[in-house]
């Protein structure tokens, strides 16, 4: 598959021969005149016809190294999240859920990561702003690293085990 540069130097050579084509055309001969202007005229159509496709080629590979970019994003975040309580959220060095939860529904159907809102003062849920699905609060803290803290500290203090539950 011709990389970018590739077909960047193709429509720099297919502007080169079209300009070439029309000082020729421009120029005139006195044998068959009209005939030579009509065979420039077409091969100057064809050179057009041609830019255009190799353009609409470059499109083509700019489309699909973007989607190759957002699939290698996605699979490289798989790796970087886990499933705790109810939502989604990504991990520190020592493998705990950190920071803030994203929405397990777009999650499971999508492998994306969006987060989850507090929306509403007397609605104890929070809520993903793309597919407005609802988490329990509790079930998704906003703040995992001082969730994890402080159910450790209190696990201690009553002489408890804490233990992190999380899935991949």
């Amino acid at each position: 598959m011709p990389d970018l540069a590739t077909i960047g130097a193709a429509l720099g050579s297919i502007k080169t021969a079209t300009e070439i084509a029309r000082l020729i055309k421009d120029s005139g001969s006195s044998l068959e005149q009209a005939e030579v202007k009509l065979h420039m005229a077409e091969l100057l159509g064809a050179l057009a016809d041609a830019k255009v496709d190799v353009a609409n080629i470059k499109l083509d590979l700019i489309d699909k190294d973007e989607t190759i970019s957002s699939l290698e994003e996605k699979i490289k975040t798989q790796g970087e999240t886990v499933g705790f309580l109810g939502a989604r959220y990504y991990v520190n060095d020592d493998g705990d859920p950190t920071g803030s939860p994203h929405c397990p529904t777009c999650w499971a159907q999508s492998k994306d990561l969006f987060p989850l809102l507090a929306w509403s003062n007397e609605d104890p849920t929070h809520k993903c702003g793309k597919c407005s699905s609802k988490v329990l609060g509790r079930q998704s803290p906003l703040d995992a690293d001082y969730y994890i803290k402080s159910q450790r500290e209190a696990s201690v203090k009553i002489g408890g085990n804490f233990e992190l539950k999380t899935t991949k």
